[in-house]
């Protein structure tokens, strides 16, 4: 499923849903993951701050948060794009 966007007055935040557990034609089996919240922080004023924060709640008292640099979100696109085209 596509990653969904939502915009208010704090910006805009980027949803990647669920995935769920499954298989694939190979007969393996994932386990599937929970939802990412991505959104680019803010100072105090409104202003971007090129901070990538990166969210994934793995249970409701447990979350995984990763920060990043307007030049590390660009090497992890770059990364994950090379990964994706040489499994």
């Amino acid at each position: 499923m596509a990653c969904k966007a939502h915009k208010d007055q704090h910006g805009t935040t980027f949803i990647i849903p669920e995935a769920k557990p499954g298989k694939t034609p190979g007969g393996r089996v994932l386990p599937g993951s929970a939802e990412v919240v991505a959104w680019w922080a803010q100072d105090f004023k409104g202003r971007l701050n090129e901070t990538l924060i990166i969210k994934q709640e793995n249970s409701p008292d447990k979350s995984d948060v990763i920060e990043l640099t307007l030049a590390q979100a660009y090497d992890l696109h770059h990364a994950l794009g090379c990964a994706i085209l040489a499994p």
